[in-house]
Formats: structure tokens, sequence, C-alpha cells
């Protein structure tokens, strides 16, 4: 159900939820997930964030409260596809099933950065750390998501072609340099 059914972003699919009900499912992003379903009441009037086990803070409470998220306590038992829909979800608790017509969930985000690990690169909250796409060892440049989690492949295109100038002129000065 993955990107048909089921997504992971609202800014990237929000726009297909507008005025649809959309179920929020909690999982290894908690900061993501609350988020998120705060901004998708921008598309919808219809949200419900599954918690899922986890546990927002007094902030992140005031934050949905506002935003009109409803929220259900209830630990999500399966998540599948709408029998009688080629595109809703049905989300099963231990209260009972609920149909939606769109599902969202905050991913565990990971890098596949082990290269740039094993290379030495300076990692900071999970990701290689870099300046004007420079990582900490000497040669070595990263754009993308394995320096910033929302990084969408657009913006990887656009940070690497501006890199990719720096790296120019950076071996050019480097020649030249006397």
């Amino acid at each position: 159900m993955w990107g048909s059914r089921v997504f992971h972003c609202p800014y990237c699919h929000g726009y297909e939820a507008t005025g649809k009900s959309v179920g929020v499912i909690g999982g290894k992003n908690p900061a993501f997930t609350f988020k998120m379903a705060s901004l998708l009441t921008k598309w919808s009037e219809s949200v419900t964030l599954h918690l899922n086990g986890l546990d927002p803070t007094k902030e992140q409470l005031q934050k949905l409260e506002a935003t009109g998220v409803v929220l259900d306590r209830d630990g999500v038992v399966r998540v599948s596809p709408a029998a009688e829909n080629d595109t809703s979800v049905e989300v099963m608790t231990a209260s009972g099933t609920i149909r939606y017509d769109a599902c969202f969930t905050g991913p565990d985000f990971i890098p596949n950065d082990q290269l740039l690990r094993k290379a030495g690169c300076t990692v900071v909250d999970g990701w290689v750390s870099v300046e004007g796409g420079k990582t900490s060892q000497p040669g070595l440049w990263a754009v993308g998501n394995v320096v910033s989690s929302p990084d969408q492949v657009s913006q990887a295109i656009g940070t690497g072609a501006g890199v990719a100038i720096a790296i120019d002129q950076f071996l050019f000065d480097e020649e030249f340099s006397g």
C-alpha cells in the first residue's frame, strides 16, 4: 500500500488527502509524526492520530489539539486495504476497525551513509555533517538524504549542482594555488 494508500510526507502527498478522512499511525519517528498529523489538517478536517505507543509531550498535545487532530490511544493491530474500495485503508485497533481515505506514518529515516562513516566523516544527530557540501574528511563531499532527512530528489539535485560547482572551484583553486 506504500505510495498509493499509505504515505510518509504531508508535503509530497497532503494534496491527495484534500477533503478526505486521514489516519496517521505513530511509529519510530515521533517528532515527525506529531508534526505531520498537525500539518495534514491543512488539507483535511478529519485527521486521527493513532498514538500506537507514542507519548507526546504537553506542548505536542497542545498543538495537536489546537489543530483539531483527534487522538486514538489504542495500539494499532493491523493496517490493510479496505475490501470494498480500491484506495481506502482500514486501521484495526483493540476498539475496532476504522476506515480512512488515506493513511500516513512517520517512517524511520535511515541514511545510506556507510561509506562516509567508514571514511571517518563526522555524524551529528544521525546525519553526515557538512558545510557547503564538505564533510569533515578532506576531499569528501556529500549531499542529499545522507546529510538531511527531508531532502527529496529535487532538493538533492539542486544541492548537488551547487556542490558540484563548489568542488570544481575548489579543485581549480587548489591546482593554481601558489
